[in-house]
């Protein structure tokens, strides 16, 4: 059997008086020419624990901080060019306003959009792994974040 490199992914949900933190970007693996709606998440860097990843991404996105508080799921996803895990999380915010600008060049918009009109425009929603989170995040699941068990870092030379 062939190995392969399956691409770890990390993403946020961030609920705050009814509005939950969302971006616009385009996708154009999926469509050219259309915008899509996501949460904050992106690629788990090297050496990185896919619980940081998850706030950095939402950082670099949003410009908001974070504190993970859930997990709502650990998704699989079988694309043409590569294979991913996707860890989706609730996370916090651990300040009112951002203390950064976002500086991921690919989102074109940061929002916080009220829960219904997020649901009622889910024709928009980035296909995936992000149509799974947020379905699964609006149906209640939530697990305690002590089954992403960290082992660190071992050297086995």
């Amino acid at each position: 059997m062939q190995r392969h490199t399956v691409r770890v992914t990390a993403g946020i949900v961030v609920e705050q008086d009814d509005r939950i933190l969302i971006v616009r970007e385009p996708l154009p693996q999926f469509d050219p020419s259309k915008i899509f709606l996501t949460h904050p998440s992106g690629h788990m860097e090297k050496r990185e624990s896919v619980l940081d990843a998850a706030v950095r991404e939402c950082l670099e996105e949003t410009g908001y901080e974070t504190e993970l508080t859930d997990l709502i799921g650990v998704y699989e996803t079988n694309h043409k060019s590569a294979d991913y895990i996707r860890f989706s999380f609730v996370a916090r915010l651990k300040s009112e306003s951002p203390i950064a600008e976002p500086t991921d060049e690919d989102v074109m918009e940061v929002l916080w959009m009220p829960i219904q009109e997020l649901k009622a425009r889910r024709q928009e929603w980035r296909p995936g792994a992000t149509t799974r989170t947020l379905d699964d995040y609006f149906a209640g699941k939530r697990y305690p974040l002590h089954l992403i068990g960290q082992v660190g870092k071992v050297d086995i030379s």
